[in-house]
C-alpha cells in the first residue's frame, strides 16, 4: 500500500518557517554590512581606475575565444597579462646581473680616471704661484 500523502499547508495555516521566532537584529550588523559594501565599492573603483578590470576582461575574452583551450588556464592568463615566462624571467635576471657588474667596472674606471686627472692637474700647477 502507498502511504497517505501529507496534507499541504493552506495559505491560512502557519508553516513551520513562520512559526519560528525571529531573532532580534543588532544595530551593529547593518553598519558592518554597510562598511563592508563601502570597502568593496572603493576597491572596485580602485581596480577600475588602475585598468585592472579592463585588462582582466580582455584576457578572459581572449581565453574564451581561443579555439584550442590551453591545458592550464592560469598559465594562459599569466602569459597574456604581460608577465614574463620563467625563461624570460631567467634571461632578464642574467641581463640585470651582467649590467650590474658592468656598472661596477665603469665606476672603478671612472674613479681611476678622476684620480689620474687630479694627479695631472696637481703636477702642472706651481704650488708657489698665487691663485688668481
Amino acid at each position: 500500500k502507498r502511504p497517505k500523502p501529507r496534507p499541504r499547508a493552506s495559505p491560512d495555516s502557519p508553516s513551520r518557517a513562520s512559526r519560528r521566532v525571529p531573532q532580534p537584529r543588532t544595530s551593529a550588523r547593518p553598519k558592518l554590512d554597510m562598511a563592508t559594501e563601502q570597502k568593496k565599492e572603493a576597491f572596485r573603483k580602485y581596480l577600475e581606475s588602475a585598468g585592472v578590470i579592463d585588462s582582466l576582461t580582455k584576457v578572459l575574452v581572449s581565453l574564451y575565444e581561443e579555439p584550442d583551450k590551453p591545458a592550464t588556464a592560469i598559465d594562459f592568463l599569466k602569459a597574456n597579462l604581460g608577465g614574463p615566462t620563467p625563461a624570460e624571467f631567467e634571461a632578464l635576471t642574467e641581463e640585470k646581473n651582467a649590467l650590474a657588474q658592468e656598472l661596477e667596472t665603469c665606476k672603478k674606471e671612472l674613479a681611476e680616471a678622476q684620480a689620474l686627472l687630479e694627479a695631472a692637474d696637481g703636477a702642472g700647477e706651481d704650488p708657489a704661484a698665487p691663485a688668481e
